[in-house]
């Protein structure tokens, strides 16, 4: 449901990157949690300065591009009203890291084209984000398009920004129309694709990333587990080598 995936190789290239940014910092084996993904939140942000304490970060902006085939709701076109509700909701899911995203601006782009054929890594999503992407290395790119059935969104990492093909400009969040809140897209209707694709934005790697294999995510406070989980069923450890349950929350 998430297409933000990468090959090991990928990922190794990520690990590697962030330990060399992090090299020389004034940092522990015993960060807490929240610091830790606060770290990889200023490894976006660039110009964010790191202090001791990992404990502030500069508001991120929020450029959000409504692509749509006509203007009705089953057509992709979403309402102000319900983009500041997104906005909302995406705050609510980043409280925790003292970030406020902000919404600097809104693109309307009425194309059935792109509406129904952006992918990820395709010729369409080239041409949709060198037309619409705002700011910088530190400003959220949103687009909502179609996508295909059962897939919700996909994103780059920061690393891509400046080391991939097009990087600068491919650089952003691409989610399905319909998981906006209030949607279509029965049981993903609530707004929070858009944090989970904005946590991979910032460099946060899928909770079963390396399955039961350490480092894991690389996050401190998301126990390690197998395989992805599409439910709220198997809520018990699958890494019977690793402490704690698999983090599912209903």
């Amino acid at each position: 449901k998430c297409g933000s995936t990468r090959t090991p190789e990928q990922i190794a290239h990520m690990q590697a990157d962030f330990a060399n940014y992090t090299k020389g910092l004034n940092t522990s084996d015993t960060l807490a949690p929240a610091a830790t993904k606060n770290l990889k939140v200023q490894h976006r942000s660039l110009t964010v300065p790191i202090s001791d304490s990992y404990s502030t970060l500069n508001d991120g902006q929020v450029y959000f591009h409504n692509i749509y085939e006509n203007k009705f709701k089953s057509g992709g076109y979403i309402e102000d009203d319900v983009i500041q509700n997104q906005i909302k909701v995406l705050n609510t899911g980043f409280k925790n890291l003292n970030i406020r995203w902000t919404l600097a601006g809104t693109t309307r782009e009425e194309s059935s084209d792109w509406w129904k054929n952006v992918a990820e890594g395709n010729p369409k999503e080239l041409a949709m984000k060198k037309k619409l992407r705002k700011g910088g290395v530190a400003d959220l790119n949103v687009y909502t398009v179609r996508l295909k059935p059962k897939e919700h969104g996909f994103s780059t990492f920061p690393i891509e920004y400046g080391s991939v093909a097009n990087g600068k400009i491919l650089d952003g969040v691409v989610i399905n129309f319909g998981t906006v809140p209030g949607g279509s897209v029965s049981g993903a209707n609530k707004g929070h694709t858009l944090i989970h694709e904005a946590g991979h934005w910032v460099g946060l790697f899928h909770t079963f990333q390396n399955g039961c294999t350490p480092p894991g995510d690389d996050i401190a406070d998301t126990p390690y587990e197998e395989l992805p989980s599409y439910d709220c069923i198997n809520k018990k450890s699958s890494c019977a080598d690793e402490t704690g349950n698999n983090p599912i929350r209903e």
